[in-house]
C-alpha cells in the first residue's frame, strides 16, 4: 500500500524510498517547530486540524509525533522521513511548505476536504523523500479579464496550485475587456471599466459579430487583493498582477477618455477577443495618472524587485 502511495506523489519527487511499516497518527498530534519551521508549523496545524478532527499541540521534539526543522537556505529543498515514531520534515522555510503538501499527498485523500469524515484511519507510510524544485519559476496564469473568478475562486486556485508545488500565481487584471482591480485615485476605473455590455462568441473579432447578449462584469477590491495575497504567500506562492499598457488598455480608456489617443471619440469596454487599436497616450497627464495607480498597486503586490527598491532609495 506505500509504495503505491509513494508512485502516485505530483510532482514526482527526485528521491523516494519505500520502508516498512506506518505511522499512525493518535487523537491529540505532538509537534515540535523550530523558529525557521513556524509558518509551515502553522500552515500544517491549520490545514489538518480543520480536515482531520484531530488535536496538534506542541509537544517535546522527543515526543513528537510530527517534526519540523529548517536549515535557513534560500532554496525550496525539503526532506521527509517517517517511520513507526514520528514525521519528520527538514529543508528551507519555502521547502516545508512543500514537505507539507507532500506530507498531504501521503495521508488518506480526505485530508484535502473543509470538514472531517467519520471512521478514517490517520496514518503515513514510512518512508525517505527528498526533493528540490527542477525550475525556480513554477507558475500559471488565470485571466481574469476575460472570464471573472470571484474572490473565493481565486483561493480555491491557489490551495490546487500548492498542492502541486506551484510558487507563482500570475493574475491577468486588466485588458481591453475589463479592468479587475480598485484604484482609489480613480474610481471609474471599476465603475465603469469593470463591466462590459456582453461577450463575444467564438472567433468574434468585432462587435458586430455574435454574442451572448449577457453583461459580464466584476472586480477585486484592494483588500480581496490583499486577502488573495497574504493566503498564497502562506501556501508558498507569490501572486504576479498583470496590467496592460500602452495597448490591451479599452477599458482604461472607456473609464477615462483623456488618457487615450483619440479623447473626443469614447469608446467602450471591450466585447470581443480581437486586436482593438486603442492605446493610452504618452502625455504628463496621462503618465501622472499611471504613476499613481502602480503606487496603489505596490501597496498590494509585495516584490523583490530592483527597480522598486532603486525607486525608494531615491
Amino acid at each position: 500500500m506505500s509504495s503505491d502511495v509513494l508512485s502516485t506523489l505530483v510532482p514526482k519527487p527526485v528521491s523516494v524510498a519505500a520502508r516498512p511499516g506506518s505511522l499512525v497518527l493518535p487523537a491529540h498530534v505532538g509537534i515540535w517547530r523550530d523558529d525557521g519551521a513556524a509558518a509551515a508549523a502553522d500552515l500544517l496545524t491549520t490545514e489538518l486540524s480543520r480536515a482531520t478532527g484531530l488535536r496538534f499541540a506542541p509537544a517535546a521534539r522527543e515526543a513528537a509525533q510530527i517534526v519540523l526543522h529548517s536549515d535557513g537556505d534560500s532554496g525550496e529543498h525539503y526532506r521527509i522521513e517517517i517511520d513507526a515514531r514520528r514525521a519528520s520534515i527538514s529543508g528551507s522555510p519555502a521547502g516545508l511548505i512543500h514537505g507539507v503538501y507532500t506530507l498531504r499527498q501521503l495521508l488518506p485523500a480526505a485530508n484535502w476536504r473543509a470538514a472531517p469524515l467519520p471512521g478514517v484511519a490517520w496514518s503515513l507510510p514510512a518512508c525517505l523523500i527528498e526533493d528540490r524544485p527542477r525550475f525556480g519559476w513554477r507558475g500559471c496564469m488565470l485571466d481574469t479579464v476575460r472570464h471573472f473568478s470571484p474572490k473565493q475562486t481565486i483561493l480555491r486556485f491557489v490551495d490546487l496550485l500548492a498542492m502541486h508545488h506551484f510558487n507563482r500565481l500570475h493574475l491577468h487584471l486588466t485588458d481591453d475587456q475589463g479592468w479587475r482591480v480598485e484604484i482609489k485615485a480613480f474610481p471609474k476605473l471599476t465603475e465603469v471599466g469593470s463591466h462590459r455590455a456582453n461577450t463575444g462568441l467564438g472567433f468574434a473579432v468585432s462587435a458586430t459579430e455574435p454574442h451572448d447578449g449577457t453583461p459580464h462584469g466584476g472586480y477585486y477590491t484592494q483588500d480581496d487583493l490583499r486577502e488573495i495575497v497574504a493566503y498564497a504567500a502562506a501556501r508558498g506562492i507569490i501572486v504576479m498582477p498583470e496590467i496592460e499598457l500602452p495597448g490591451h488598455a479599452r477599458a482604461l480608456i472607456a473609464a477615462y477618455p483623456e488618457f487615450g489617443c483619440l479623447p473626443d471619440e469614447p469608446v467602450d469596454v471591450g466585447t470581443y477577443f480581437g486586436i482593438s487599436r486603442d492605446l493610452v497616450n504618452p502625455l504628463p497627464h496621462t503618465i501622472a495618472a499611471l504613476e499613481t495607480i502602480f503606487e496603489e498597486l505596490l501597496t498590494i503586490f509585495p516584490s523583490p524587485d530592483p527597480c522598486r527598491r532603486r525607486r525608494s532609495a531615491a
